[in-house]
């Protein structure tokens, strides 16, 4: 595996190429873990993948809620906007992000439950850039593994951390065979 490397230019989004990963750190992450947690294990709802059968979420909203942005409002606040704002700026110029989309994820302890390769690109709804907050990751190796130019990407993210990425990137989440559960929260953008 490849180390996760981040922009170091300016330059126009590509709304067809990977336009590169950046991450920033979610502020008040103890709350919106404790808010993200509450909601998530009342859903309870495993989710098959209607393209990979054998791709098993153990838990999540994707299929009722993939248009709601409720998700997004609580890991969102103004101060991480900012940042955000400020990482769009600094590598691609005056753009703007706008949400179109958030749901939850969560891979339950030794359920092996994961995500096969897959990307968010191309659907019905217009998106050219994704994030992946990671609200519980017990382990490194259970980040999100990420495909370019015939290469995997491991990223160097820790619980707390906002993953950003193009909408055509193919990535997936890793079997779960942990002791701990992981979560995230998914959202997808139009940037413009």
């Amino acid at each position: 595996m490849s180390t996760f490397q981040f922009h170091q230019q300016k330059r126009p989004l590509n709304f067809l190429n990977p336009c590169g990963f950046f991450k920033i750190r979610s502020v008040d992450h103890k709350e919106k873990k404790k808010q993200i947690l509450d909601i998530a294990y009342d859903y309870e709802r495993p989710i098959p993948d209607p393209v990979y059968p054998k791709s098993i979420v153990s838990n999540s909203d994707y299929e009722d809620h993939v248009i709601d942005t409720m998700w997004a409002r609580i890991v969102f606040c103004p101060k991480t906007v900012d940042a955000l704002k400020k990482k769009i700026e600094k590598y691609y110029g005056n753009y703007h992000p706008d949400i179109v989309g958030s749901w939850v994820a969560q891979y339950y302890a030794k359920s092996n439950s994961e995500h096969l390769r897959h990307n968010h690109g191309g659907g019905n709804i217009p998106v050219n850039m994704c994030c992946i907050y990671y609200v519980d990751l017990p382990k490194r190796r259970l980040s999100t593994k990420f495909f370019h130019n015939d290469k995997l990407y491991s990223p160097r993210v820790r619980e707390g951390d906002i993953l950003f990425f193009d909408s055509f990137t193919d990535h997936y989440s890793p079997p779960n065979n942990t002791n701990k559960d992981k979560t995230i929260v998914s959202c997808n953008f139009l940037v413009r």
